[in-house]
């Protein structure tokens, strides 16, 4: 039986999302039930996934609009995604889309106990439905998240977004697989290697992947393509590609150096725990399993796009 998902994505700033959401899409394990945006210009990046989408022959998947600025407020910028093209989408028409949260509220309650949420940006939208709704956390199965690091000192990227929502998510209850920058980092391929198998590849959307590659190399010079939000999708299509452990997750949301660091609540001389452990933390990753499985289900011909559901 495939695993339903929903993924929470901020599509077109790292080139990560657009190849997690093409993995998943070509991953017979997963039935993609939803993808939901989040972060500053949401718009524009639910019209890139719905072309997505589009291009997989997939525009039976639902979009939805999700939270631009963080719960605190509003941010300073709400630049256009590198990867968003105007001569591309610029005709595209997704028509009336649904509000993220409450998509992730109607979808759960729809499938209770069935969805895993893949959650590869600010985790706003998931912190305003489990607001929104005391059903949610009890309906949802897991989260899967990119983000966050508990083995050094560092601001990751989508709990920086939000801390205060990432703080929400984590102390929900709810149960979390922490895909962090401890196993990330270790897993990638050169923009080149990318584009040479896609440049081979015959599926539909392939040459659309291959611009978004370009896109995002322009602006991203000599940095290979880290499979942070792929990982994601690797965890949910086999959890044997990587490592667990149990710990509790915490969330710095003040702090004029710390503010959306996560670190591990451990106690080493013997000190009473503050209270239950709350994810399964990566602490290992088979990186050359991970590497082959992102390839042949997002660069190369060798897995058929699931039937519409």
């Amino acid at each position: 039986m495939r695993d339903k998902i929903i993924i929470d994505t901020d599509i077109g700033d790292d080139i990560d999302d657009a190849l997690a959401i093409q993995m998943a899409l070509h991953s017979p394990e997963l039935d993609v039930v939803g993808i939901t945006t989040v972060f500053k210009s949401c718009p524009k990046r639910a019209r890139l996934a719905a072309h997505l989408l589009y291009m997989n022959g997939r525009s039976d998947i639902p979009v939805a609009l999700g939270a631009a600025a963080p719960l605190t407020g509003n941010w300073d910028s709400y630049k256009e995604p590198c990867q968003y093209s105007e001569a591309a989408m610029g005709h595209y028409d997704c028509g009336a889309m649904p509000e993220a949260a409450s998509f992730l509220v109607e979808q759960t309650a729809l499938h209770p106990q069935q969805i895993r949420v893949a959650a590869i940006g600010a985790l706003t939208n998931i912190a305003s439905a489990i607001r929104l709704s005391d059903d949610f956390a009890r309906n949802v199965k897991e989260i899967v998240l990119m983000g966050g690091v508990y083995s050094y000192h560092y601001n990751e990227w989508n709990i920086k977004c939000d801390p205060e929502a990432a703080a929400i998510v984590f102390q929900s209850g709810i149960p979390i697989v922490m895909v962090g920058l401890d196993v990330t980092l270790s897993c990638y391929v050169t923009a080149d290697e990318a584009l040479d198998q896609l440049d081979r590849a015959s599926y539909k959307a392939a040459p659309f992947i291959g611009d978004c590659i370009r896109m995002w190399r322009a602006v991203s010079p000599n940095r290979p393509i880290y499979l942070h939000d792929p990982l994601v999708i690797a965890a949910m299509i086999d959890p044997t590609t990587v490592k667990t452990e149990q710990m509790l997750i915490r969330v710095e949301t003040k702090g004029q150096y710390t503010q959306g660091m996560t670190f591990a609540a451990q106690r080493p001389f013997g000190e009473r725990q503050e209270g239950p452990m709350n994810a399964a933390v990566c602490t290992d990753v088979d990186k050359e399993r991970v590497v082959r499985l992102f390839a042949e289900r997002t660069l190369q011909d060798g897995a058929p796009a699931p039937a519409m559901s």
